[in-house]
């Protein structure tokens, strides 16, 4: 499987020479991929490191078609791999396919309920589905683990306003209000 990689990795490097930024974009993607391969040696842990380097930049540049693609592949090589839920649930949220960036994002918590970076997309997926109560709890958990996420601090205050509840949002506001006064 190592070969085939590589050998993608060095027709993806020629086909992307003079396609400027992105072009660049890809290149180092593809160096990361070789670095990886060799660098790991746990099954599947290669493939799917090269598949989330490649679904990063693709995100990057806004890739998206191209990004859900790698996904699908990387799918089929790691499907029950907690990356392979997470850059799923990343792709389908940017895609506006909510209910599949819930379902990818449920899995993902399954196995990493602490990750504050899951918890974040959770808050957010929940967030767009309008089901705010959810969002602030995903969002509460964030900001305990990372309290200065600004994402999370937007999204938390959003969620209790769009919920009728101005006092616990300006509550919420108060420490940031501080900071600023400060």
């Amino acid at each position: 499987f190592k070969a085939i990689i590589c050998a993608l990795v060095k027709t993806l490097q020629a086909s992307v020479e003079g396609c400027g930024v992105f072009g660049a974009r890809l290149r180092q993607a593809a160096s990361a991929t070789e670095f990886v391969l060799t660098d790991f040696t746990m099954p599947g842990l290669k493939e799917t490191s090269a598949h989330a380097a490649i679904v990063s930049l693709l995100m990057q540049e806004k890739e998206l078609d191209e990004a859900a693609k790698q996904v699908a592949a990387m799918k089929r090589v790691a499907g029950n791999h907690p990356q392979t839920h997470y850059l799923q649930a990343w792709v389908a949220l940017r895609q506006k396919d909510l209910p599949a960036a819930r379902t990818a994002i449920q899995e993902y918590l399954r196995v990493a309920p602490e990750d504050p970076r899951g918890q974040l997309l959770a808050g957010t997926i929940e967030y767009e589905l309008q089901s705010y109560v959810q969002a602030q709890n995903h969002l509460s958990q964030v900001l305990q683990r990372a309290p200065q996420q600004p994402l999370a601090w937007r999204l938390l205050i959003g969620s209790y306003l769009r919920t009728g509840q101005a006092a616990r949002a300006l509550e919420r506001m108060q420490p940031i209000l501080g900071q600023i006064n400060d």
